[in-house]
């Protein structure tokens, strides 16, 4: 899923960005993060996960907001080791023709949107 949505992101912005594999790299970690957050939504909503910690409006008590510099550090580990594989799915898709048909454009507005409604209707 993750890797088409990579390819499909990079044929949209591989010619418009003079570091487009770096920033297809960043939005794909932004569509499994807002998967990961919805996942946690859905947990919270059908009481599957009990008192899971909120940003809070204390100076020192907001604990969540040390997950932003670990994502950052994450995704640059991951940025530095998926350089090969990244060379290899642009290889393996761009043997697809219609990267752009009706179907697969609908497919990606459904993992991309799919899970940006359930973070805001949850």
């Amino acid at each position: 899923m993750y890797s088409f949505c990579f390819y499909f992101l990079y044929r949209i912005i591989g010619h418009r960005v003079d570091d487009s594999i770096f920033t297809t790299k960043l939005l794909v970690f932004i569509i499994s993060g807002l998967h990961l957050v919805s996942i946690i939504k859905i947990g919270v909503y059908f009481q599957w996960i009990h008192n899971f910690p909120k940003f809070s409006e204390g100076y020192l008590n907001n604990k969540l907001i040390w997950f932003i510099p670990l994502g950052v550090l994450l995704f640059f580990v991951l940025n530095y080791f998926n350089n090969g594989r990244v060379l290899s799915l642009i290889e393996r898709f761009s043997s697809q023709e219609s990267i752009f048909s009706f179907w697969r454009v609908l497919l990606f507005c459904a993992i991309v949107g799919l899970p940006i409604y359930i973070i805001s209707y949850l």
